[in-house]
């Protein structure tokens, strides 16, 4: 069973509702930025832009390898050519199944691919930027960019002004701790995914 997010502006009501703050992972969690993130990694080919791995398939929860078109048709085709050759060693007169399932094997290790800002402006919500500003990245390469680069954040549109912000002490300004991938995606505790001390 698929997941369904909640939109933003029920979100928004609920939250004054219960005098509430909205976290940057209850906005992660809207059908909007759902729909960005899609855009965006199918514009990427479900692949990491950085290392190319790819994001694994989920079939009911389950996680699988993502094979392309190309080797889905390669699997297809080792499959009628073993079933040609079986029957033809065996003596056995019959017609190749015109009809041969996909592969689908259990990914052990299955990858889920992050959607990384390459900037960011205060108070923009996450799926309000355009598509260039945004890639697809494992989670490895994706922490990799956080401890390796600064990530600019700009006062406002113009983006002439940069903001000088303190990132999170736990992710390093990632939003994720991978060592607890296991538990809402890793989103870090400490700043709840919002990244900077002075988002908290």
């Amino acid at each position: 069973m698929e997941k369904s997010y909640i939109d933003y502006n029920t979100l928004v009501y609920e939250k004054k509702l219960n005098e509430e703050y909205i976290t940057y992972v209850e906005k992660l969690n809207t059908s909007e930025w759902q729909k960005k993130r899609s855009e965006i990694i199918d514009r990427d080919n479900q692949m990491c832009v950085k290392c190319n791995v790819r994001q694994s398939k989920y079939i009911n929860g389950q996680a699988y390898i993502n094979y392309t078109k190309e080797e889905e048709d390669e699997f297809v085709q080792k499959v009628r050519e073993s079933i040609k050759k079986f029957l033809e060693e065996m003596n056995i007169v019959a017609p190749i199944p015109d009809r041969i399932e996909n592969p689908l094997h259990i990914d052990y290790q299955p990858t889920f691919l992050h959607v990384h800002h390459k900037y960011y402006i205060k108070n923009r919500l996450p799926w309000n930027y355009p598509s260039e500003a945004l890639i697809s990245l494992c989670k490895n390469c994706h922490q990799e960019i956080h401890d390796t680069e600064n990530i600019p954040v700009y006062l406002n549109d113009l983006m002439q002004t940069e903001l000088n912000l303190k990132k999170c002490n736990r992710c390093n300004g990632s939003g994720y701790v991978h060592q607890y991938q296991y538990y809402m995606n890793g989103i870090c505790f400490e700043c709840n995914g919002n990244e900077y001390e002075e988002f908290l």
